[in-house]
């Protein structure tokens, strides 16, 4: 995506990034991929939902 590591962030995987103290935001780029037990993804409409719990320090 930018260029760097790639991290795969699976159940209670933890990550931790930068947050720009001067801005007070901090900017964490994800990108996805279809998953499938049962062979390759095929085109079609799918629907997903990630929940995300951050604490700031």
């Amino acid at each position: 995506m930018d260029g760097k590591d790639v991290i795969n962030l699976a159940n209670e995987t933890t990550y931790s990034f930068p947050v720009d103290s001067e801005a007070g935001t901090a900017t964490f780029k994800m990108g996805a991929r279809l998953y499938t037990p049962h062979g390759s993804p095929t085109a079609g409409d799918f629907e997903a939902t990630i929940t995300v719990d951050v604490t700031y320090k």
